[in-house]
């Protein structure tokens, strides 16, 4: 085998290493949409006095709210929100340091995790902020926030 040939293969893995994730990463955006309510999100992944923003999307499925990762290979969530154990504690603009690293117009979101006994933020557009509220305060009768209001 020649020097050209050598040169063709490294090029066809290069090539390979460069497109198969990509692909990957669109097929699996592509499977996550098939249910819809799929919607752009950054979480917090570290503790909230620390930093460290993540950037994913968040879906609504039944009764829980599920975040992936935007650049990974999982196709389970990497978070699951119950509707019944969370609560909007507050939401603000980002700061100026928050601001350089998430998209543009999103607001934080700060939940409340009863179950985890943990609070998560959130980043997302306003209009994902409302269909959130929206969403937490919609329960179907008998359940969630006001149980036994039918």
């Amino acid at each position: 085998m020649g020097w050209l040939e050598w040169v063709e293969l490294a090029a066809l893995l290069l090539l390979l290493l460069v497109v198969l994730p990509l692909a990957f990463m669109f097929a699996r955006r592509r499977w996550l949409s098939a249910k819809g309510g799929v919607f752009d999100c950054a979480m917090r992944v570290r503790d909230i006095a620390s930093g460290g923003w993540a950037l994913g999307l968040a879906r609504y499925e039944a009764d829980r709210l599920e975040w992936y990762r935007a650049f990974s290979l999982r196709f389970t969530p990497t978070v699951q929100l119950e509707r019944n154990s969370t609560s909007v504690v507050s939401h603000r603009d980002p700061d100026q340091v928050e601001a350089l690293v998430l998209f543009a117009e999103h607001q934080v979101v700060k939940l409340h995790d009863a179950t985890r006994q943990r609070d998560v933020e959130l980043a997302m557009t306003p209009g994902s902020v409302t269909g959130l509220m929206s969403w937490l305060e919609a329960s179907p009768p008998g359940r969630g926030r006001y149980p036994g209001v039918e």
